[in-house]
């Protein structure tokens, strides 16, 4: 067959249709194809149930926490800042100080990538980021006005983790009360009113000023009302931040499989794929 090169004489290098026919492409049988196709799909079915639970425990969450602390909210209440409740975190880090450590990765594409932070070695990350502790919140101020990303951190966070100074990091002042920050900030007309601060000379890359995020005002709540919920709610976090482990894991899974099966370095009837419920 001829090379790229040979296929034109032209200034262009391009392929001719008689070369593209005269591939020899190996696959499985059709009914091993099929077969492939099932597990495929099965890991997808699997995928697709964990995102449907959780999106249905956020739910369950969102609607005790707006009864609570909205619908039921007391006269006595006072209203405090975000500050009252949490510290503003951000320590920088300059990975590349430390070229061989691991790191993982909090980024903006990541959490648009099904919030699977992305392992990379410090020489690779050229720019600052902001240490994670464990049980806070990463509130994004780039366009949020566009982009709703709150993502919620609990105890899974590892050690030489960081994040995007694009997210700035809410972090408790008493770790019963990050479920009910995340509850506040999450709540649609509380984000959409933090987020209509946006501002920036760039249509596609405005921010909101952090004062935003960290001056916003909650609720004050007797310590007992936050101290039930975080109770009532902490087992469906807990569940979320299981079925997003497994969800990653899955799709890596997934990702590692295909070609192993299509080549048949793995053979499907050696797989066994448990449930995840």
């Amino acid at each position: 067959m001829h090379s790229i090169a040979e296929a034109s004489t032209s200034a262009y290098p391009s392929l001719k249709p008689s070369d593209i026919e005269a591939l020899y492409i190996l696959l499985p049988t059709l009914s091993e194809q099929r077969i492939i196709a099932s597990v495929l799909s099965s890991l997808d079915d699997k995928i697709d149930l964990l995102h449907r639970q959780n999106i249905t425990l956020e739910k369950m969450a969102e609607t005790l926490f707006r009864q609570w602390f909205v619908e039921e909210v007391k006269e006595e209440w006072e209203m405090e800042s975000i500050l009252d409740f949490a510290k503003h975190h951000k320590i920088a880090i300059q990975p590349q100080q430390n070229p061989s450590t691991i790191f993982y990765h909090y980024s903006i594409p990541a959490f648009d990538n099904n919030k699977n932070p992305v392992v990379e070695l410090g020489k690779s990350i050229q720019s600052t980021k902001y240490a994670i502790p464990e049980n806070c919140i990463l509130f994004s101020k780039l366009n949020p006005h566009k982009d709703k990303r709150i993502w919620l951190l609990q105890d899974e966070v590892k050690e030489s983790s960081i994040c995007s100074t694009e997210f700035q990091i809410v972090l408790p002042k008493k770790k019963e009360y990050l479920f009910f920050l995340h509850g506040w900030l999450s709540l649609k007309e509380n984000y959409n009113e933090i987020a209509s601060g946006v501002g920036g000379t760039s249509e596609s890359h405005q921010r909101i000023d952090p004062a935003s995020i960290f001056d916003f005002q909650c609720p004050k709540p007797d310590e007992k009302y936050i101290l039930k919920y975080n109770e009532l709610v902490s087992p469906m976090y807990l569940k979320i931040q299981i079925n997003q482990t497994q969800i990653r894991t899955l799709t890596q899974l997934r990702g590692l499989l295909l070609p192993k099966l299509m080549s048949g370095e793995v053979r499907y009837n050696n797989l066994k794929i448990k449930n995840h419920e």
